[in-house]
């Protein structure tokens, strides 16, 4: 997303009933894995640049690459644990496709594997909705006696950290 507020992790956990055999264990399909809702391009991108997932044992890695650089950018993981649970961390910025919705939603969804105690399979999916947080500002007002100066920080009750910057202030009688 947009903002800069990374990195932030969420933890959760698939939930699967075995049935009577009993619990086996939950496994990574890394060919299961897909984007949707709101794709610049209708494509995963980040940075103007395609985004790859990789999968590596049970850690799927999302890269771009840096095109000043070309250097490797890890923009996202999640790891999926044999129980189950899983933790997803955002790393760096997903591009949302539109820059007039600020809570737009990108859906990774990911793949998995579930067998029971005595390899019986099915498949279920792990959705991550990746929300492009808008900043959030409030107005300020700073009073001041005639001929004094007026004094004040009109950036410290927002929430922003992507290059806040002043761009109009109102003097008024």
């Amino acid at each position: 997303d947009e903002t800069n507020l990374c990195p932030l992790t969420v933890n959760g956990a698939l939930a699967a009933n075995y049935g009577s055999n009993g619990p086996g264990s939950i496994t990574a399909q890394g060919s299961r894995v897909s984007a949707s809702g709101s794709l610049r391009n209708g494509t995963l991108t980040a940075h103007g640049q395609a985004v790859a997932v990789t999968l590596s044992g049970n850690t799927w890695t999302g890269t771009t690459i840096d095109a000043s650089t070309m250097a490797s950018i890890v923009l996202f993981t999640l790891v999926l644990h044999n129980d189950g649970t899983y933790a997803f961390t955002l790393r760096d910025n997903l591009d949302h496709a539109n820059a007039a919705d600020p809570n737009d939603v990108i859906d990774l969804h990911f793949g998995a594997v579930i067998t029971d105690s005595d390899g019986d399979t099915d498949t279920g999916a792990i959705t991550i909705h990746v929300v492009d947080d808008a900043p959030v500002t409030h107005n300020d007002t700073v009073s001041a006696a005639f001929n004094t100066v007026g004094t004040g920080n009109v950036l410290a009750n927002d929430l922003s950290t992507e290059n806040p910057a002043v761009t109009s202030v109102t003097f008024h009688d």
